[in-house]
């Protein structure tokens, strides 16, 4: 179990690099902690940008709900 997970939802059909910005501040910020970040949009698919999971709002739901990404 994590002590932190880091989310950025953002209203926009697909991630752009640029969002990346403040979830890499939090991890810096917060290192070592290990912070896992996520970004969540209105993408059609899972995505990696470097070490940022990308979920459509709908697959973040179901994995939550799974405890697939907060446990």
């Amino acid at each position: 179990m994590h002590g932190f997970e880091a989310v950025k939802i953002k209203a926009a059909r697909e991630w752009q690099n640029r969002f990346n910005r403040g979830l890499r501040r939090i991890r810096d910020e917060l290192a070592p902690a290990k912070v896992p970040p996520y970004g969540v949009c209105l993408c059609s698919r899972r995505a990696r940008f470097e070490d940022i999971l990308v979920f459509p709002a709908g697959g973040f739901l179901e994995a939550l709900w799974k405890g697939e990404i907060i446990s």
